[in-house]
Formats: C-alpha cells, sequence, structure tokens
C-alpha cells in the first residue's frame, strides 16, 4: 500500500481481516506530493516509482500487477513498468485506449496530461502482460500499440452482485423516483459525460419519438455530471424541441437508489460509441432492465444480441429502436429474458480463473 494514501491504509486492512494476515499487508512510502500535473513534483515522482520498485523487489514476487497504470495525474497514486525494476515480469490491466481516439478532447486543452498519458503508454508496452477487461479492447491494444496478441489476454470483467432484481413496496419505488425528481415513467441513462458517451445524440433521438410516445417518458440521466455539462445538454433538448421536464437529471446517487432506478426503468439505453467494456448495460441487464445499446467496439459483446443495438451515429436508427423497444411489448420482453441470461455470462470468478491462469503461463515461460 502507498503510504501517502494514508487515510485508506486502516480501511484496507479492515476490509481484508480475516482474508490475508496482517503482516502480509505492506506499506512503502516515499516524499510527497508526487502528482503529475504539478511540474514542481517531477523529482519526487520519479524517486517515488523508483522506491516502490526497489520495495517490490525485495519481496521478490512471481508478478507485479498493476490494476490501474493510467493513476497519478491528479493525484498521489504512484505505478510505473520497469523505470527501476527491470527483471520482475509485470502485468497490467488493460482498460482502453479512447485517449488516443479522442485526441482533441483529451489532449488539446491539456498538454500536460498528454504527455503523462503517452509517458504511461510507453510504459505499458513494456510490460510482459496486458489482462483485456473486453475482446475489443485486447483487439484494439494489439491493432494501436503493435503488441503481440500473445501479450494480450481478455480476462473481461464484472458487476457486484447488488445489482440484482429487488422486491420492492410501491411507496419505496415512489420515494426513489421523487427524490431524483421523476414524475412519469423513465427511460433511463447512467455513466460519465465525456464526448464519447454520446449524450447529446441520445437527446436528439428521444425527441425525435412520435409526440404521443414522448409525451408519456421523461429522459433520466442518473450520477453526478459537472453542471457546465449539464447545463449544455439542457441547452441541447431546448434546441431540440424538448420541454425542460423531459429531461431529468438526478446528480449523485447512492448505489441502492441507482439498483432502484435500473428495476424501475421503462428502459436503459446506452449510446457511447467507445468504451472499454460498458459497465453500466450489464448492470441493468442484471437489474431485470430492457436494455438496448450502441453496437460499436465493446458493447456488442456486452449486449451479446445484435437486435438489442443500434448504430450511435444514426439518429433514425437510435430513435427508432427506442420506440420499439417503448411500444412493443413482445420485443420489451425479448429484452429483459435475454439481459437476465447475458448477464450471467459475466462474473469475478470467471475473470480471476483466466487472469490466474495468464499469470501461471507468464511464470513458467520466465522459468
Amino acid at each position: 500500500m502507498n503510504g501517502l494514501f494514508a487515510d485508506g491504509i486502516e480501511r484496507i486492512r479492515g476490509e481484508l481481516s480475516g482474508l490475508i494476515p496482517q503482516d502480509q499487508l505492506v506499506v512503502w512510502n516515499s516524499p510527497g506530493p508526487v502528482m503529475e500535473r504539478c511540474a514542481e513534483n517531477q523529482h519526487r515522482r520519479e524517486a517515488a516509482e523508483r522506491a516502490r520498485e526497489e520495495f517490490l523487489s525485495h519481496m521478490s514476487p512471481d508478478i507485479i500487477h498493476i490494476t490501474s497504470l493510467f493513476e497519478g495525474f491528479i493525484d498521489d497514486a504512484v505505478t510505473s513498468v520497469k523505470v527501476f525494476d527491470l527483471d520482475t515480469p509485470v502485468s497490467v490491466t488493460l482498460y482502453d485506449l479512447i485517449p488516443l481516439q479522442n485526441p482533441d478532447h483529451f489532449f488539446k486543452p491539456n498538454r500536460a496530461y498528454e504527455a503523462f498519458y503517452r509517458r504511461k503508454l510507453s510504459q505499458l508496452q513494456s510490460a510482459e502482460l496486458l489482462l483485456a477487461i473486453s475482446e475489443f479492447s485486447a483487439r484494439d491494444a494489439c491493432a494501436q500499440l503493435a503488441l503481440s496478441p500473445e501479450k494480450v489476454v481478455p480476462v473481461l470483467t464484472a458487476i457486484e452482485e447488488s445489482f440484482k432484481q429487488l422486491e420492492m413496496t410501491e411507496q419505496e419505488k415512489a420515494q426513489v423516483s421523487a427524490l431524483c425528481g421523476i414524475v412519469k415513467p423513465f427511460i433511463l441513462y447512467t455513466g460519465g459525460c465525456d464526448d464519447h458517451k454520446n449524450l447529446p445524440a441520445l437527446i436528439a433521438a428521444f425527441a425525435q419519438l412520435q409526440q404521443h410516445i414522448k409525451a408519456r417518458y421523461q429522459l433520466v440521466f442518473a450520477g453526478r455530471m459537472p453542471e457546465s455539462n449539464i447545463e449544455s445538454l439542457k441547452h441541447c433538448g431546448l434546441s431540440a424541441g424538448l420541454a425542460p421536464d423531459d429531461l431529468v437529471f438526478t446528480g449523485y446517487v447512492s448505489d441502492r437508489h441507482l439498483q432502484v432506478l435500473y428495476n424501475i426503468c421503462d428502459l436503459f439505453v446506452y449510446p457511447s460509441w467507445q468504451e472499454g467494456f460498458g459497465m453500466p448495460p450489464l448492470e441493468a441487464m442484471a437489474c431485470g432492465a430492457p436494455v438496448i445499446a450502441s453496437g460499436s467496439t465493446s458493447l456488442a459483446e456486452v449486449i451479446g444480441w445484435d437486435l438489442a443495438t443500434f448504430d450511435p451515429f444514426n439518429l433514425t436508427e437510435m430513435s427508432a429502436k427506442i420506440e420499439y423497444a417503448l411500444t412493443d411489448l413482445q420485443f420489451r420482453t425479448a429484452l429483459r429474458n435475454h439481459g437476465e441470461r447475458q448477464a450471467r455470462r459475466f462474473s469475478w470468478d470467471l475473470t480471476a480463473q483466466k487472469a490466474i491462469q495468464a499469470w501461471e503461463q507468464l511464470v513458467y515461460k520466465t522459468l
């Protein structure tokens, strides 16, 4: 554990109590701060990376696994590959390479972040093994970074068991809806608001619904978003001819309230045109929601049914698929049934088995 995050150490010890002996939970330390966005931290950050690798090497590990390499730009997280210890095999969880596909959004406004990202990308390529969270991410890494497929293993990912179909009273459903400002049956989206999430297109597709259908529903965006993004999306709605109360922005919602929203929505829509995996659609399917989503990148494998997907760049197709799901009871029932089956295909046990097998093979190669 990183001593620069002292507040979290006791919590982690508590979480792992009874699972791992306390003397096997160790802490390394270095001077801080080390966050990379501040140029004056460079020497401390470089020293911290070396101190971490030196500390780990003295433990004689078979493998060092980094669960999230692209950290430390805005906080004191310290991750690195082969800056000091050149011998111990390193594996890294690979989520996505979205910034490479969207340089105008991620890099142009912040050249310091671009330098940080590209440095981490170089380190990523130095790792012996990448554990990709989707088949798409694995293929994308091989294509964009010219990596051997043997070096990139898709282990997939999963969701928490708390995302499931709930038994609720009508009173609880009404209370959660009221807290979120929802006064009608609703179409749900949850997730971020970066450009690739394609939210203006979702609003435009909703606005294109036939008036008698559109009048029955609200389009709900669950989760915290920057106020500037909310205002921009509200403007998209007004420009498309929607009334102010057609769109609902809930702000932060607890996990329990999110689970309720998944359970009671009439439809969950995920319009993103690029994802390393796409957790919200899987959560929604596990909760029994009828789910449609973009068929782009990894989302096609998450959804697992072509009829439940649409082209995220085709507003007419997106709107037609939303309308079909809202008006055809047989299709909506089929979406629910498919979603329940599809959600069961992903589990942390399966991910763990794939990861352990990949690590065993890596150790075998280095013997």
